[in-house]
Formats: C-alpha cells, sequence, structure tokens
C-alpha cells in the first residue's frame, strides 16, 4: 500500500499555472526570508524590532546590529537642533535605514545619502547599486525623508547635525571626506566614523589627526568589537 505524502513544493497538474507560480513566488520569498534571518541572526532581528521598532534591515559587507545600533544610538543621544544628515558612502541604504530612523526621533528631519553607488576603486570590479539603495529606501517608506545623491563629491552647502563617514577607508579617501564636510557641521554636531579599528587604519589615522589639529572636537562614545568591528562618534563643540 502506497501512502501519500504532503509536500509543499509540488502542485497538482489541475491547479492553474498562475497559482501555482504564485505559491512558488510565496515559498521562495519565505525560504529567502528564512536565509537571510540565519545570515544576520535570529536574536538581532528580534532586537532590532524590539529595541528600535522596525524590521532589520539586510546587512551588507561589514554590518552588523550592534553597530547599526551604535550609529542609530549616538544620533538619538547627540544630535543637536538644526541641520540634515548626511552619509558619505550608503552602499545599499542598510546603514541609511538606521539613520533615517533615529533622525525621525530627533529635530533632524531630513537625510541625505551619497555614494557613486559603483563601489571603491579598491574592490576593482563593475558594479551599480544604486537601484538596490533605492529598493531598500522604498521598502522602508522613508522616500520623504531621505535623498539619495549619486555623486563623488556634490557642492554641498547645508549645516549638518549629522555626519556619518563609511566610504573609501584609505586614509587619503577618509581625510579628504572630513576637509570637504566637516565644516559645514553645526555647533554639537556629530559626526561617525564606522570602521574606527585596527584592521583600517587608514581611517583611525585621518580621525586621530583631525582631533590633534583641532580642539573643538572630542570623542564623545565608541563602539570596539573587535579587530574589524569598530566604530567612533565625535562632536564639535564649537562653530
Amino acid at each position: 500500500m502506497t501512502h501519500g505524502r504532503s509536500d509543499a513544493s509540488v502542485m497538482p497538474t489541475s491547479v492553474p499555472a498562475r497559482v501555482r507560480d504564485a505559491a512558488r513566488w510565496r515559498l521562495d520569498a519565505i525560504g529567502g526570508r528564512m536565509r537571510r534571518l540565519r545570515t544576520a541572526g535570529l536574536a538581532d532581528h528580534i532586537r532590532c524590532r524590539l529595541e528600535l521598532g522596525f524590521a532589520l534591515p539586510d546587512l551588507e559587507t561589514m554590518q552588523n546590529y550592534a553597530r547599526m545600533k551604535f550609529l542609530h544610538d549616538c544620533i538619538v543621544r547627540f544630535a543637536p537642533s538644526g541641520g540634515v544628515a548626511l552619509e558619505i558612502g550608503c552602499y545599499k541604504c542598510s546603514s541609511t535605514v538606521f539613520i533615517a530612523k533615529a533622525c525621525a526621533r530627533t529635530p533632524v528631519r531630513h537625510t541625505c545619502a551619497m555614494d557613486l553607488f559603483t563601489g571603491t576603486p579598491s574592490w576593482k570590479t563593475s558594479v551599480d547599486y544604486l537601484d538596490a539603495a533605492r529598493r531598500t529606501i522604498a521598502a522602508y517608506r522613508l522616500g520623504d525623508q531621505v535623498t539619495l545623491i549619486r555623486a563623488d563629491a556634490a557642492g554641498w552647502k547645508d549645516a549638518i547635525a549629522v555626519l556619518h563617514i563609511d566610504a573609501d577607508h584609505a586614509y587619503e579617501a577618509v581625510w579628504q571626506d572630513i576637509r570637504k564636510y566637516t565644516p559645514f557641521l553645526a555647533k554639537d554636531g556629530i559626526v561617525v566614523f564606522d570602521d574606527y579599528d585596527v584592521s583600517h587604519p587608514g581611517v583611525t589615522k585621518a580621525v586621530h589627526r583631525l582631533l590633534s589639529e583641532d580642539p573643538h572636537y572630542q570623542v564623545v562614545a565608541a563602539n570596539y568589537q573587535g579587530l574589524e568591528f569598530g566604530s567612533v562618534c565625535l562632536r564639535r563643540t564649537a562653530s
């Protein structure tokens, strides 16, 4: 006697094609979601939802929940009134979600995310992830709160309350970003440097130079998770 078995991936041939396709699409979507949950860690997804009130974005490259929460919490705690948030190097905008969500809890009401959306020269590959960044912003319904800027160095003129620098990590590139955008920091404005750790000496060297050359900056928070997972928040105490 042959016993039947239930298999969600097997559809009777009598089911209309569009129904079968819709069911398979849904199963694939669920499977993809579960894979992302396993990759990022179910605990992080739960923490993000409970602690910050939104679903954890797909984290890319060197990102993790702890460092993204550090960024979010620095904005909520230290961001001054007046000015916008500017992110230099946003990749597919996972970090932009944390910035925009944090800014919504402060007087900072708009976020600009600047990137070439083609990767850094060190990647030595041809990519274009602008559409992926747009999808992230759309998925979180942040279209009215976030402006994507496709540029390497836009002519900036607005006051900056929050500056997040996470682009090319070579010393010369980081120092160039510092020189371009920190002059626009408002009084008590903050700048968060991602990858401030032993594995990224260009970032640490540039941050230390800024602290040594400009007495108006002070370290207000630091996040260290090991050789490759560090970040630091500085506040500018005078205009």
